[in-house]
């Protein structure tokens, strides 16, 4: 188990761009299952 200092290391290297992209990705995913769920008790 990696400590939470070496995550925040491992965190701040990752390049900016490629964690804005998997955040968007969450968030797309999420968004398409939430309306997904509404078009199934519509």
């Amino acid at each position: 188990m990696p400590t939470p200092s070496l995550l925040t290391l491992l965190y701040m290297h990752l390049p900016l761009r490629a964690l804005e992209q998997t955040l968007h990705l969450l968030l797309n995913l999420s968004l398409e299952r939430s309306l997904a769920k509404g078009c199934l008790c519509l």
